[in-house]
């Protein structure tokens, strides 16, 4: 789209635009700075605290990580309570098996 059909589509919507010269000078530098950059990592981390921040989201959100993280701990439990088993029962065979000791 070049300018003179930009400003033919402003002619037919008629925006209510300021009427100061530099605005539509700001507006430009904004729109070539905007095609040459890609978002930033603040307006990401903006983007991302505003959405994970509401109610509707955060919640189930702080919900599931709670979740998540009892979960997590439960079976490192479990495998934590076996591994101790496991060694505990080695250590009786070699410490207080008489069949291990004749050997």
């Amino acid at each position: 789209m070049n300018d003179h059909e930009l400003k033919q589509l402003f002619q037919q919507n008629q925006p209510a635009l300021p009427d100061d010269p530099g605005f539509q000078r700001d507006v430009w530098h904004k729109i070539a700075e905007g095609n040459n950059q890609g978002i930033s990592f603040s307006d990401f981390l903006n983007v991302a605290l505003d959405f994970l921040t509401r109610p509707m989201v955060g919640v189930p959100l702080a919900i599931l990580c709670i979740a998540g993280s009892a979960t997590l701990s439960f079976y490192n439990g479990i495998e934590s309570r076996e591994q101790t088993w496991v060694e505990l029962s080695l250590s009786y065979n070699q410490l207080i098996n008489p069949l291990t000791h004749n050997q």
